[in-house]
């Protein structure tokens, strides 16, 4: 059946050429083959127009691509210029750190050494030291205190030189009793 149908159009087309009325026919065809190259023309203008676009782009493209690109180098150069450094700043305060660390070692050693030596001293001295308990029975005064005090109040002079007398012989028995 479709066979038929384009037999069919086919038939009408050759009785259409044909005819008298031929002519409305190529005027027709002649439009739209007329306008159908008007399409095409401008089809291909907007192509080439596309093309200088998509080339312009591409060159834009490929700017901002080395662009970024130089930017990133630039922020991996400071990225290891600031790693390096950081490294290097560490390494020099651990060496700090250490160089403490033994004069502190070092200072403790000879604090440890020098307590040990009191701690011997001490101990050599207190072993030395001997008590004698029969000098805790004595007192022993400043005898012109004694005297003073002995005095009371106020007294002739009479009376101090009798009594100055006998504190002196009392502190020369006791001193002699020693």
């Amino acid at each position: 059946s479709s066979i038929h149908t384009s037999l069919a159009k086919r038939n009408n087309v050759k009785t259409a050429f044909t005819s008298s009325s031929t002519l409305p026919i190529l005027n027709l065809l002649s439009d739209s083959l007329t306008n159908a190259l008007s399409q095409i023309s401008t089809l291909h203008s907007e192509q080439k127009a596309l093309q200088q676009n998509l080339a312009s782009w591409r060159d834009t493209t490929q700017k901002l691509n080395k662009t970024i690109q130089s930017e990133k180098d630039l922020q991996f150069d400071l990225f290891l210029t600031l790693h390096n450094r950081a490294k290097q700043d560490l390494r020099r305060v651990k060496h700090q750190l250490k160089d403490a660390q033994q004069r502190n070692n070092s200072l403790l050693k000879q604090h440890q050494e020098q307590l040990q030596l009191l701690i011997k001293q001490k101990k050599h001295n207190q072993d030395g030291i001997i008590d004698r308990e029969e000098e805790h029975d004595y007192v022993s005064y400043d005898p012109k205190e004694v005297e003073l005090l002995a005095a009371g109040p106020v007294q002739t002079t009479q009376q101090k030189e009798s009594k100055h007398l006998s504190v002196s012989s009392i502190t020369k028995a006791t001193a002699i009793q020693m």
